[in-house]
């Protein structure tokens, strides 16, 4: 909806394949990412991404991992985590950015950004 509004829909399937699945995952997006965009549409998106909100809300306090995922909208990567051994909110503490390489990118920093593992690169 945030794309069509800016007449940018073309590029959904670009956002998606990096792992944008909502609008403030643009937020999340790198430099070099952005500058894989045409000049003027990269524009008009950067004009307008100021106005997305960039942080969630903090989930209930003691819920489960599944609930946590859900919370950050994060549930499709949960058979990932439980594959290298995460179960519980609390494992999450336990992961480096470089275990989380196969991800897609902007997955990974929605990931890091809401558990605040950014500082913990291997």
């Amino acid at each position: 909806d945030f794309l069509n509004q800016l007449q940018l829909h073309h590029l959904s399937d670009y956002f998606r394949v990096l792992g944008c699945t909502c609008t403030r995952d643009l937020r999340l997006l790198e430099k070099s990412e952005l500058d894989a965009i045409q000049l003027v549409p990269r524009r008009r998106l950067q004009q307008h991404m100021s106005n997305i909100p960039h942080h969630h809300e903090a989930p209930p306090e003691g819920c489960s991992l599944n609930d946590f995922l859900q919370w950050f909208g994060l549930l499709h990567i949960e058979g990932f985590l439980n594959t290298i051994g995460v179960y519980s909110v609390t494992d999450l503490s336990y992961l480096k950015e470089d275990d989380l390489c196969l991800l897609r990118p902007v997955t990974r920093r929605r990931l890091l950004t809401s558990c605040g593992l950014c500082t913990r690169a291997a």
